[in-house]
Order: structure tokens, then C-alpha cells, then sequence
């Protein structure tokens, strides 16, 4: 596969060619109305009419291409598609093959567990798919808006393992703007993973997001055209139409909805927002930094408290409205906010990062730091003391779980339990004093360490210029 691929880009004659010759026989029933429909216009009620949909048509189509099949409803997009996609189930070139009638979908199945062989391989696969949203981990497929539900069926074909893609009626009953989204980032998985791609749609809005190889125009009758193309890497048109300015809190009340931790950010110094049309559709909000962080420690060691409110700046929240996710725009609202946020180094602490790797596309540095975290002694002691009593780690952030697993241990296991929690949570003041409040159930599902990534960046003009080591 690999081979044929490499042909094709270094410009070698095409490897498969496909012949598609399609009529339909018709006779009418004889009936009253028949009859007097014929007398009334000369038509002969027991002639046979044939009608020729492609008549020897050819077109050579590559494993790995794009395919875009447009016309006219009626005009025989669906009957084309079907004939490829049988042939290329007889031909070796192009693997196995997937169509959306093959997927099988339960409405009632939560999307978390509904692809990929593990957790992170799932939110690997619904990430590529645009579903990157901690809340739509856990909801029901039943729950999703149309657009979400077409979404899903991507993650769904990409799951299959199958090297061939085809779709009839490719985004048909999404509104336009979700469209040119959805066919975007589906090109995009699609040639990530050299896989073939075939769809049929009469919407001809699409063709600058899906960027195909081949476009095949139908017509009624037997006339068609195709048109070869070269597919350059290009950003998803609804991006030509977004401007990134300065917002206000008012803008992260209307879209904290759309990020898993809704409450406000501490300390906000910054607010910047991506407009589309008049509409906005993501935010990102500056803050003061945490004042203590062992990845920001190795990379530029220690840092005053007057120096880390001078010099450090963090981003807290990167929010985008659902529909536009997939197509740049999170990398985009950083990397156009970096230098406008004005300091000299921006960090982040975040999750989603390391499975959707906006930041990094935005310039910004990775370091892991999910092992660091549970060398803590008193992160592996609550840990330890956990596993010793049976308790499986998987579960850490369900209450119900936690609390039935509290509710077997005696008197003296759930004291030292909580004395191991407390411990191990945040040092700072005022969140101790809220832990004392918490039940040891609420208290661990809550602060239980999650494994993000540290992100920084560094401006330019100022990498030689820190009063402290860098």
C-alpha cells in the first residue's frame, strides 16, 4: 500500500482504472390512466423505455485519493458511488471497505466506550474526529446534535481499520458552516492515515474544505466530467473569516458552557476571542500563574513570587464552540495571542493537550509531566494504601465507587484514608480549608492529581534577557 501511494505522488500514470456502463429498462403497467396518458401524447403504453445513466465510462482513481462525486439530485451520484465502491471491495489495491451503511451504531452506547481498544486510544481517535470535548467522552450517541452524530460516524470508520472510506449523501442534512467543518477535518484524518476516500453529495460547497483529488460532475442523461486535481495541504476555509481581537469576561460567560471545568479562572489578566461571521466561536483567557510548578522549576529554575507575576503568564482556558473544532482554530487563537498577551513566557497546564496537540501547533514546547506527579510520596501512599485494600485506580474519579469502596473498610482503615487524602492534596491555604469540608469521597474523585502536560513558550526578543536561570 505504502508502495502504490509513493507512485502516485511522484507522478506516475494512474493505477487503477474503473468502467462504469449503467442503463435502467422500464415498461410501463397497463392501466386506464396508462392508456390514456399514451393516447393523449403519442406514447406507447407496452414500449420498454431505456434509460443510460453512464454509457463506457472510465476514470482512474488512486489509493489514498479523495473522491468527490457532485450533480444534481437524480442525476446518478448514489448509482456511480455504488459501482466504485463494489469494484474497489474486488480490488486488492484498495484493502477493505467501509461504507456508512456498515456502521454499526447503538444509540444508547456512551462515546468513551464506543471506540478504540482503550481509554487514551478512544480520546486519540474522537480528538482526530472533532469530538475532542471532555463532556462528550461520557455522553450517548442518542444525545448528539447532527452535526456530533456525522462526527462520530468518522471516529467510527477510523476505528474500522478499514483502508477504504465511502459516504452517500456526505454531510447532506448539516447546515453549511458545520459542513465545510466536518468535511475538512475528515480529508484531514483521511490522508493522515493514506486512506481512500469516495463521496457522493449535491452540495458543491465543499469542495475547497475536502480538497479532492478527483471530482466527478454528473449530469442527467449519461454526460459526466472529471477533473484530476492536485490536493495541496491548505486550512479549513472558515478560518479565512475569523478575527482574533480583544474580549471581555462577558465572552467566556457565553462559551464556559463548552469547557468540562465551567467555573471561572482565578485571576484573569487576559481575555482574547475568535469571531466568525459576527458570531464567537472561541475564547482564551491569560492569568497569573500557579506560584509553584516542578516542570516550570527545569526549565527556568527558581523564580521569585515578584519576578513570576513580572515575567509569567498563564493560559487558563482555551474554549471553542463545538461545531468549529478540528480545523485549527484552538492553534490559532494561542498563536495569534502569544505575542499580544505581552510576557515574556506563557505556560499551560493541560489534559486535552497531549491528545490534541494544539499548543505545540502554536508554537509552544511539551514537557510530560504524569511521572513526576505520582513520584510524590504523598501522592503514592494514598495510592498504595488504595490498591493494598483492593480498590482499582480506574475508577478514582466515580464517588458512587469510592464511597462503596469507603463504606467496606472499618473504623481505623477510613480514618487513615482520610488522613492520606488531606495529605495528599493541594498545598495552598485556602483550598485546605476547603478540603476539611469535602467528605473523603468528594475530596479524592476532586484532587486526585490528573496527568497533564506542561506547555511553554518563550518571546523571542526576551530568550537572553531573564534575571533568573533560564
Amino acid at each position: 500500500m505504502k508502495f502504490l501511494l509513493r507512485a502516485f505522488w511522484e507522478g506516475k500514470e494512474p493505477l487503477k482504472t474503473f468502467k462504469v456502463d449503467k442503463s435502467f429498462r422500464t415498461k410501463s403497467k397497463v392501466t386506464k390512466r396508462t392508456i390514456e396518458v399514451s393516447e393523449a401524447f403519442g406514447i406507447g403504453v407496452d414500449d420498454e423505455k431505456i434509460f443510460t445513466i453512464f454509457k463506457d465510462f472510465v476514470v482512474d482513481i488512486n489509493p489514498g485519493d479523495v473522491v468527490y462525486i457532485t450533480g444534481d439530485s437524480g442525476s446518478g451520484k448514489s448509482v456511480l458511488l455504488r459501482e466504485l465502491t463494489e469494484q474497489m471491495k474486488d480490488s486488492k489495491e484498495f484493502g477493505e471497505v467501509v461504507t456508512d451503511q456498515d456502521l454499526k451504531i447503538n444509540g444508547k452506547e456512551v462515546l468513551i466506550e464506543a471506540v478504540g481498544k482503550n481509554t487514551n486510544q478512544a480520546i486519540e481517535i474522537l480528538s482526530l474526529a472533532g469530538l475532542n470535548e471532555a463532556f462528550l467522552f461520557l455522553r450517548r450517541y442518542e444525545e448528539l446534535s447532527d452535526g456530533q452524530k456525522y462526527r462520530f460516524k468518522i471516529a467510527k470508520m477510523l476505528d474500522s481499520g478499514k483502508e477504504t472510506w465511502c459516504l452517500d449523501e456526505f454531510c447532506a442534512t448539516l447546515d453549511r458552516e458545520t459542513a465545510k467543518v466536518v468535511a475538512y477535518c475528515f480529508q484531514k484524518i483521511a490522508r493522515r492515515l493514506g486512506r481512500t476516500v469516495v463521496v457522493a453529495t449535491t452540495h458543491k460547497d465543499l469542495i475547497e474544505d475536502l480538497n479532492p483529488n478527483v471530482i466527478i460532475r454528473k449530469a442527467f442523461g449519461p454526460t459526466v466530467t472529471v477533473q484530476r486535481l492536485t490536493a495541496n495541504q491548505r486550512a479549513c476555509s472558515i478560518l479565512k473569516d475569523v478575527r482574533i481581537e480583544e474580549g471581555s469576561y462577558q465572552d467566556w460567560i457565553s462559551l464556559k458552557e463548552f469547557h468540562y471545568l465551567g467555573q471561572k479562572p482565578c485571576f484573569m489578566k487576559k481575555i482574547f476571542r475568535a469571531v466568525h461571521n459576527g458570531e464567537v466561536c472561541g475564547v482564551i483567557i491569560y492569568s497569573s500563574p500557579p506560584v509553584s510548578l516542578r516542570a516550570r522549576s527545569r526549565i527556568f529554575g527558581k523564580i521569585s513570587m515578584r519576578n513570576l507575576n513580572k515575567y509569567v503568564v498563564r493560559i487558563s482556558r482555551v474554549v471553542l464552540k463545538s461545531k468549529f473544532r478540528g480545523i485549527g482554530l484552538g492553534a490559532k487563537l494561542v498563536k495569534d495571542t502569544l505575542e499580544k498577551v505581552n510576557y515574556p513566557i506563557v505556560e499551560s497546564m493541560a489534559v486535552m493537550g497531549k491528545y490534541n496537540p494544539f499548543f505545540i501547533r502554536a508554537g509552544m514546547k511539551m514537557i510530560d509531566t504524569s511521572e513526576e506527579i505520582f513520584r510524590e510520596s504523598r501522592i503514592r501512599e494514598l495510592g498504595d494504601f488504595l490498591l493494598k485494600h483492593g480498590f482499582n485506580l480506574e475508577y478514582i474519579r466515580s464517588r458512587k465507587v469510592l464511597n462503596r469502596f469507603i463504606n467496606r473498610l472499618n473504623r481505623r482503615e477510613r480514618k487513615k484514608l482520610r488522613k492520606l487524602a488531606l495529605k495528599s492534596g493541594p498545598k495552598v491555604h485556602s483550598c485546605q480549608l476547603l478540603m476539611e469540608h469535602l467528605p473523603t469521597a468528594e475530596f479524592i474523585a476532586r484532587y486526585w492529581p490528573r496527568q497533564p502536560a506542561y506547555f511553554y513558550w518563550v518571546h523571542p526578543s526576551w530568550r537572553d534577557r531573564f534575571p533568573f536561570s533560564h
